[in-house]
């Protein structure tokens, strides 16, 4: 059946089931998420075992309408949809695909993602297909049976369900705002320094505590670095401390309109010294790290035993809405270093 086929009656209670759908994704619980997921996909032709994932960290598995094999993963997001989340979610789909070697990995989210992410995400894995709020509700909408048992299932428990009548702006929004619009270039390279430090005490401290500002000359630039003290205490800093040597973490930012490269990770490098407990560096600019940035950060730990992170202000901004909807912002630290390591070679 089609929408083409419902009466006049039918299609406007399928039309209200779509609404009513769209307007509730964001406040499913897990449980009722996943359902909805496995429903439509089998409506669009998928089989599923849901046998062979009892002991696995995945949703589904199974094959697509035209055969291929899949592993899905569902991921609910309660204040759209951040960065962080999501690179977890990928990463944590990636094994799930390798574990089960499906030939195709689905990530549906509850949340509509920007275009911008999902092209990042698929242009890196070919294999992955992103499947967002929007999607869901046009797919819904191609199955009127699926709405209408959905619409069911609301109605009876709209009175208990109640979505967030729509909380106060979070407290890192204005950092979030100001760094939208500041322009990339020297001269407002101390305003984003400044800024992106306020970001990052909003969103690291605690655990980590205050840092201490200081200049330094660079090949006759002056160079600020926010050098924050890693007390014990926290399981992810306390790794930290023991795996590098590290009782600070040095933080450098970068203002350029171009990605970071080689010259930029050696900076930095430069600067963490080993007998002064400082092995552990975070590179901020306002472009994803280029290849040759990439390949000094691996020299750094290969052959001085400094580890340097690299993040954009979209990385920062995630970690700012992290802290916001209280979850773990060092978790993208996390990330980045697992990806790191996970592909690291002599």
């Amino acid at each position: 059946m089609t929408p083409g086929d419902l009466t006049e009656f039918e299609q406007e209670c399928h039309h209200r089931a779509v609404a009513l759908v769209a307007d509730d994704l964001p406040t499913l619980e897990s449980a009722e998420f996943e359902g909805l997921v496995f429903q439509l996909l089998t409506a669009m032709g998928f089989v599923f075992d849901r046998t062979a994932v009892r002991e696995a960290p995945f949703d589904f598995a199974g094959n697509d309408a035209s055969g291929r094999s899949v592993v899905v993963e569902c991921r609910l997001f309660r204040r759209g949809v951040n960065g962080i989340g999501l690179r977890e979610a990928h990463q944590s789909l990636a094994r799930a695909r390798a574990f089960v070697s499906a030939d195709v990995g689905y990530l549906v989210v509850n949340q509509r993602v920007p275009p911008q992410r999902r092209e990042q995400l698929t242009s890196e894995t070919p294999w992955l297909i992103v499947v967002d709020a929007d999607d869901i509700i046009s797919q819904v909408g191609h199955h009127p049976a699926l709405a209408a048992r959905w619409l069911r299932l609301v109605e009876a428990r709209r009175d208990v369900l109640q979505a967030d009548p729509g909380a106060a702006a979070a407290p890192g929004a204005s950092i979030i705002a100001e760094l939208a619009v500041l322009p990339s270039g020297k001269s407002s390279s101390r305003t984003f320094e400044e800024t992106a430090v306020r970001a990052i005490n909003h969103a690291l401290c605690p655990p980590l505590d205050t840092p201490r500002v200081q200049s330094r000359s660079d090949d006759g630039l002056d160079v600020r670095d926010a050098v924050y003290p890693i007390f014990v205490g926290n399981a992810f800093w306390d790794w930290v401390r023991a795996a590098t040597n590290s009782w600070f973490v040095v933080v450098e930012c970068k203002n350029f309109a171009e990605a970071p490269g080689q010259t930029e990770v050696e900076s930095l490098q430069q600067y963490l010294y080993s007998h002064a407990m400082r092995s552990f560096g975070i590179l901020v600019s306002r472009r994803p790290a280029s290849e040759a940035a990439l390949k000094a950060r691996r020299r750094s730990w290969l052959e001085f035993r400094k580890l340097i992170v690299l993040f954009s202000d979209a990385e920062l901004n995630d970690m700012v809405r992290e802290r916001d909807s209280g979850g773990r912002p060092e978790r993208l630290i996390e990330l980045h270093l697992f990806d790191f390591f996970a592909t690291l070679t002599p």
